[in-house]
């Protein structure tokens, strides 16, 4: 029997928490171990639960929901996250992803999409989008302020990142440049880790 990847769902919306939850439930690999309204009861919780993937909502009554990756991320360092979210606003995109974030979902996407994202991270890779991608293009345009971390991409991850630009999947990115599926994706996870940055002076 395959390893059930055990998740912890953060959503302040009692009924989408509540079916959200009931979905990842019924994919044969995943099972919603916690779900709760908000960062601090999570966090108070997280000692005990032991998550391979937090399913982590960004506009949370409180602590938002990037505030508490960053605070979490500093006590477990290997702590999967991926935001669940309706924000599609450049500067809550490149919050997440800057403070430790590895993947990004919305939320009215179908449940075999946030599956994806949750299953992608665990494995070692990342889910980016296309409009996340067409963020961290923009910003490398940026001559004053770039993001921090962009800089140091490689000609491959550059290459990688404009593909996704695109629209191509990684199937066809892994194509196109004679790569392998997981090659792609170790890439795209290479990229998040260069965004991170220690960003708690501004996100508190």
């Amino acid at each position: 029997m395959a390893n059930i990847l055990r998740v912890v769902l953060v959503e302040d919306e009692d009924d989408l928490r509540k079916l959200t939850a009931s979905q990842l439930n019924m994919q044969a690999d995943l099972e919603c171990i916690a779900a709760f309204r908000t960062a601090e009861e999570f966090e108070a919780a997280l000692p005990s639960l032991q998550p391979d993937v937090v399913l982590m909502d960004i506009g949370l009554p409180g602590k938002s929901g990037i505030q508490s990756v960053v605070s979490s991320l500093e006590k477990y360092p290997d702590l999967e996250f991926v935001m669940f979210t309706t924000h599609t606003e450049e500067v809550e995109i490149v919050d997440a992803m800057t403070a430790g974030a590895n993947g990004y979902v919305l939320k009215h996407e179908p449940i075999d999409r946030i599956a994806l994202a949750i299953r992608e991270v665990h494995n070692g890779g990342s889910l980016m989008s296309r409009s996340i991608a067409r963020v961290v293009h923009r910003q490398l345009q940026k001559k004053q302020t770039p993001l921090p971390g962009t800089e140091t991409l490689t000609n491959r991850e550059l290459e990688v990142l404009e593909r996704l630009k695109k629209g191509m999947t990684y199937k066809e990115i892994a194509e196109e440049l004679v790569i392998s599926d997981q090659t792609v994706r170790t890439h795209i996870r290479n990229i998040y880790k260069k965004l991170r940055i220690n960003r708690k002076s501004d996100l508190f």
